[in-house]
């Protein structure tokens, strides 16, 4: 596939190199400062981790400031997948608002790539 996916996570992410090894075209970043940065305009698919990424946007909302900021700018044409390591983390309407799906972080890979599949489907 010719999608660009990105991972916006302050911690390695195994799953990242999984989807390069099956040939998906992955970045990860530590952090987002500027939603405008070029990872983020050529992303297709963007996971924003909730906590720990996004602390210069908003020390309060981390993940979901960088969601909300993405989703102003660009609209539907990116899909904004929140994902936790924290499977009981709230997904309250703000969340809601801001992002396409959720999913745990230790999701299996193929789940990974069911998840991109749907997204992916929604802006072609």
């Amino acid at each position: 596939t010719n999608a660009f996916i990105l991972f916006v996570d302050d911690k390695s992410v195994p799953v990242v190199s999984q989807l390069q090894e099956a040939g998906w075209m992955v970045e990860r970043v530590r952090d987002l400062v500027d939603i405008e940065d070029i990872k983020v305009r050529r992303s297709d698919v963007i996971f924003v981790d909730c906590k720990g990424v996004g602390k210069k946007l908003s020390k309060t909302d981390q993940g979901l400031a960088i969601a909300r900021e993405i989703k102003r700018k660009y609209g539907n044409s990116k899909r904004i997948v929140m994902y936790s390591e924290y499977a009981t983390y709230g997904m309250n309407t703000e969340y809601r608002k801001y992002t396409d799906n959720q999913m745990s972080k230790d999701s299996e890979l193929l789940e990974f790539i069911a998840m991109i599949d749907t997204e992916l489907e929604k802006i072609r």
